[in-house]
């Protein structure tokens, strides 16, 4: 935290921001816990911001490595207009 970096939870609970409309900042750890136990309380209480993926239909939470995807995937989504297309092109790697 010293050097800016906000730590985010990935959770349902009250308070939580919508995944998809927030605004992530340069420095992110991304914290996500398993569907049984969830976030540790010692990493919930160093959390900035606790944020959700929104859901439709039966399912009440993905599992970890869906969830990760998805968090990760809104990480690029926001930041790929900020990266140049040279930077673009190495992301991608060779084709």
């Amino acid at each position: 935290k010293a050097n800016g970096t906000i730590f985010l939870a990935s959770q349902k609970v009250e308070g939580a921001k919508d995944l998809t409309l927030y605004k992530f900042p340069p420095k992110v750890i991304l914290m996500l816990g398993s569907e049984s136990k969830g976030i540790s309380p010692e990493l919930m209480a160093i959390a900035d911001h606790d944020l959700f993926i929104p859901m439709v239909g039966m399912a009440e939470s993905y599992n970890i490595s869906v969830a990760a995807a998805l968090c990760m995937y809104e990480i690029f989504k926001q930041r790929k207009t900020e990266l140049d297309l040279e930077t673009l092109d190495k992301l991608r790697g060779e084709r």
